[in-house]
């Protein structure tokens, strides 16, 4: 699993970040067809956040807290090579992010020589637009999933074709077609090609004639 956020190596998106038993029951209802008004009935444990997307996390700042829920510090998020993590033991996974430390609160939880540093922190007490990451990708999860089963039983309503076989379009008439009627042959009494106008007197069977040699067959 890369230990970047929202790279490549995680798993497809219609499974990607199911995180807890509720995500689980969602996808479980959609993929399996079921009605998703059973699924609506979830939704009330669903995180009450914006649902703020994985890939949007990097560069938000965000609140620190330790596991009894006591606010520590305060930092960025970032997308870094978890090499450049202090204390990381490989990649960080979904549960983890790494964070770069502008402000401490406790010195217990972020000595002051973490300032300044890139630590992983858990998702789950890593707080943004006031709620945690954890939650923000439960809801982000959620809303993709609602819309995916918006967007099937959408394309499952459309009338489905008898055959392979599509009726011709109406197609305008070509401009040949106009040029041979009797009001656009007519229309040359009123063009000025010169100072004597000898186009306006010019009889009108010639210029059908005319017309019709230069466009038959044609496709203009």
């Amino acid at each position: 699993m890369s230990s970047r956020l929202g790279c490549c190596g995680h798993p497809p998106a219609r499974v990607i970040g199911l995180v807890n038993a509720l995500e689980y029951k969602v996808y479980m209802a959609h993929s399996s067809g079921d009605n998703f008004e059973d699924a609506e009935s979830i939704s009330p444990a669903v995180p009450e956040c914006e649902g703020l997307p994985r890939r949007l996390w990097i560069t938000k700042c965000v609140t620190l807290y330790n596991a009894h829920g006591k606010l520590v510090g305060e930092g960025t998020c970032h997308s870094v090579n978890s090499d450049l993590v202090l204390d990381a033991n490989g990649p960080l996974g979904d549960t983890q992010v790494a964070v770069h430390i502008c402000k401490t609160h406790s010195q217990d939880d972020i000595p002051q020589d973490l300032v300044y540093a890139l630590v992983a922190w858990p998702t789950k007490l890593v707080h943004c637009h006031g709620a945690s990451l954890h939650d923000h990708e439960a809801k982000d999860n959620f809303n993709q999933l609602h819309a995916a089963w918006a967007n099937s039983a959408l394309s499952k309503s459309k009338r489905p074709y008898m055959n392979g076989i599509r009726n011709p379009s109406q197609e305008s008439p070509l401009k040949y077609k106009k040029l041979l009627n009797e009001e656009s042959i007519n229309l040359v009494s009123s063009k000025v090609c010169c100072m004597r106008n000898c186009v306006q007197p010019f009889p009108r069977e010639k210029i059908k004639s005319f017309r019709e040699r230069m466009y038959n067959r044609s496709t203009f």
